[in-house]
């Protein structure tokens, strides 16, 4: 006998599914995320389609990489043209002023990591500038090869108080 391909919920009156959103849980685990609809199945299987269709135009990877990892890949891939001073700079940003961040998953930075390394160094307002130049740049480059998604550049980089 066939399984139904949703579940019923009799005490909420409701179809749900669990549906793999691309992430990852702290355990590794895939995260799921639960969708529901109290009209019917059919309802539910159309919020499914639309949010897999969301997850393809979002095209984010499923990656352990961690914050570290992925900046001294950006500094190699992004800096090594550059002049020699622009280098040395960058390079002190990732080895380190952002090295408290280099255990962190890519995928788990969040804005409030940003404002505490801003924070530790709130006494240098110049190397909080470039802090933030490089963190905004390994961000960006991160989301162009989608390890993270879009919204992460405004979600991530915006309204960071920089010391005066």
């Amino acid at each position: 006998m066939a399984k139904a391909k949703y579940t019923y919920n009799e005490k909420r009156k409701e179809w749900y599914t669990l549906v793999y959103d691309g992430t990852l849980t702290k355990t590794g685990a895939k995260h799921r995320k639960r969708i529901s609809s109290k009209k019917s199945s059919a309802d539910l299987e159309k919020k499914v389609i639309a949010f897999k269709a969301s997850l393809e135009t979002t095209g984010v990877q499923v990656s352990n990489i961690t914050f570290g990892e992925y900046s001294k890949i950006w500094f190699n891939l992004y800096k090594q043209n550059k002049e020699l001073n622009t280098q040395k700079m960058y390079k002190t940003c990732v080895d380190k002023y952002l090295s408290p961040l280099d255990d962190i998953r890519l995928t788990d930075i969040k804005h409030s990591h940003f404002q505490m390394i801003i924070n530790e160094n709130s006494e240098h307002p110049k190397t909080c500038k470039n802090i933030k130049a490089t963190f905004s740049q390994i961000i960006k480059a991160a989301v162009r090869d989608r390890y993270l998604p879009h919204s992460a550049i405004l979600d991530i980089t915006e309204d960071i108080s920089l010391p005066k």
